[in-house]
């Protein structure tokens, strides 16, 4: 009897040892973002801030959080032509699962929303999980491209910091390498003997379960691939990143930060680079410190600076709560159950 209660035992310390650990995860990156707020708001004059935000032009806000929506707008069809492979999706259809996405990235860290949208896609429509994988991860190559691009025109007019250029370096050499492996994938892959032989290869079932994952990938690649909606999805990448843009470059007019167009574009440019890297939810601390220094080097002070970062932080992210919310609604659904269905999946491609 008491042999028989051992397994059961340590089956629950294990489960204890699980829940543990994102707790503590979570504890680390919010003190991580604890203390980059405290350098971004340390010897500040909060007097002038105040001032400042009196200023405002509430005009220039409300164009700015209109053209940050269409900028979501324009992700979402570029993300239906990306999908047509897999399925017919409209782009209301797929702005909606991107805003679910931007709510579950406001709270949860390391992007989680990502996943999310994949999985409502995969739900939507009816297909595997891993079907809907392929178009979300070539829209990112698809805007790293055009960002690599800017940074590349904006090193001819400012200087930009050593620290940055060098992440640019190895963010574009990365970049490359997916793009030669993308374009071999699409010229020399067989999508019939990848998953014959990944169903094949390997008799143990985590192996085999992974071998066929990477092959139902190559699978979703080549249809990207040979997709006649390709070149448009690349256009409308560059539509996004603009319109992505041009609302943080509205509020710096609204704010009083007066930067023409292409010092503004080297400060987001600097400021959605350096957040690409899963972080903290919704960004908390490093969107503030990045759009800090990149304003420093167009010479605006760190108390103006920290202002507009929470001005900008507060005014884009908003919206997202709000839409985020009444996506969700429509859908009678919630992010915990969400999360649950995931880790079902998850378990059942393990058990496949």
């Amino acid at each position: 009897m008491m042999a028989g209660k051992k397994p059961d035992k340590e089956q629950a310390q294990q489960d204890r040892t699980r829940s543990f650990r994102p707790v503590v995860w979570r504890i680390l990156i919010y003190l991580a973002a604890a203390a980059i707020l405290a350098w971004v708001f340390h010897d500040i004059d909060l007097h002038k801030i105040l001032k400042q935000l009196d200023r405002i032009s509430w005009g220039l806000v409300l164009l700015a959080v209109a053209v940050h929506f269409l900028s979501y707008l324009s992700q979402g069809a570029r993300w239906s032509f990306l999908l047509h492979p897999v399925g017919k999706f409209s782009f209301l259809r797929a702005t909606q699962a991107i805003y679910i996405g931007l709510l579950a990235n406001e709270i949860l860290p390391f992007r989680a929303g990502e996943i999310v949208r994949i999985f409502l896609a995969s739900r939507w429509l009816s297909v595997k999980f891993v079907a809907a994988i392929p178009s979300v991860i070539v829209g990112r190559v698809m805007d790293g491209i055009w960002m690599a691009l800017a940074v590349a025109f904006s090193t001819a007019f400012v200087t930009l910091p050593g620290f940055f250029v060098k992440s640019v370096e190895l963010f574009s050499a990365v970049l490359l390498g997916m793009i030669v492996v993308f374009i071999l994938i699409v010229v020399r892959g067989d999508k019939n003997m990848a998953i014959g032989a990944a169903g094949k290869i390997f008799r143990w079932k985590a192996m085999r379960a992974v071998s066929l994952f990477f092959a139902r990938l190559v699978t979703g690649f080549r249809a990207i691939g040979f997709s006649r909606y390709l070149f448009l999805s690349f256009l409308f990448s560059l539509l996004f990143i603009f319109l992505q843009f041009l609302p943080l470059w509205i509020l710096m007019q609204a704010y009083g930060i007066h930067l023409s167009l292409l010092p503004g574009a080297v400060v987001f440019l600097i400021l959605a680079l350096s957040t690409a890297i899963p972080n903290t939810p919704s960004n908390i601390g490093t969107y503030q410190f990045f759009l800090v220094i990149g304003l420093s080097l167009f010479d605006v002070s760190k108390t103006t600076a920290a202002g507009f970062s929470i001005v900008a932080f507060v005014m884009l992210t908003m919206p997202i709560w709000i839409i985020g919310f009444a996506a969700l609604a429509m859908e009678g659904i919630n992010l915990s159950s969400i999360r649950k269905e995931i880790q079902r999946l998850k378990r059942k491609s393990y058990s496949e």
